[in-house]
């Protein structure tokens, strides 16, 4: 017994001096938690596409782009800016985002 007992306990000794090591193969699998150069170009990309697409539209669709996701308004609010009703409102918005995904599927080097 006291010869099992010395071994635990030189096992925990060593094992408190020297920390735990990992594998560097197995590191290089782990994916990095910051995007890289690349992800960061295709972001930017995207986001000119959108711009695009979204200069193609008549001058109250980009207006209600702009009030909804630039501003954050609700459709109520800004039906009361558009002069219209809120079922109204949603009704473009949802015919704007439909012409919007016809336009970006349509340019080049969508995806």
């Amino acid at each position: 017994m006291t010869i099992a007992h010395n071994l635990l306990v030189n096992w925990y000794r060593d094992r408190g001096r020297r920390p735990p090591t990992a594998d560097l193969d197995a590191a290089m699998h782990i994916p990095a938690s910051t995007p890289g150069p690349e992800s960061s170009l295709e972001a930017n990309e995207r986001i000119a596409q959108v711009r695009r697409a979204v200069g193609t539209l008549a001058p109250e669709r980009q207006l209600l782009i702009a009030l909804k996701y630039v501003d954050g308004l609700s459709n109520a609010e800004i039906g009361r800016m558009m002069g219209r009703t809120e079922g109204a409102v949603k009704a473009l918005h949802h015919r704007t985002l439909r012409t919007l995904q016809r336009e970006l599927q349509r340019e080049p080097g969508a995806e």
